[in-house]
């Protein structure tokens, strides 16, 4: 689906917002909850299934794939429908490996 697919389902069942949380790292990780608003009110809707969640999913799995690398992340991709805008938040930390070299 494209990002204008998307976003013209999202309105056709009267949701203004989607957030998506995800998390991992050290090759584990993923999507953890797909939460949709209309307004500030949580819908009660099932997770989309098929090929919307999929495209929901996207941005998450473009930028980190399958988690794999010496890195953990913890964030959100925000689906603005009223802006048609999507963004990523969170926090990223990575491990650094030093060279070192002693004679003894």
């Amino acid at each position: 689906m494209t990002r204008q697919e998307v976003f013209a389902a999202l309105k056709s069942l009267g949701i203004t917002k989607v957030r998506v949380d995800f998390a991992g790292g050290h090759d584990d990780g993923g999507v953890e909850g797909i939460t949709m608003f209309k307004d500030e009110e949580v819908l009660k809707l099932p997770v989309p299934g098929g090929e919307l969640q999929e495209a929901l999913e996207a941005p998450v799995y473009d930028k980190y794939s399958s988690f794999a690398g010496e890195f953990y992340v913890d964030g959100t991709v925000v689906w603005n429908v009223l802006k048609e805008a999507v963004s990523m938040t969170g926090q990223e930390s990575h491990e650094e490996w030093d060279y070192i070299k002693e004679d003894l």
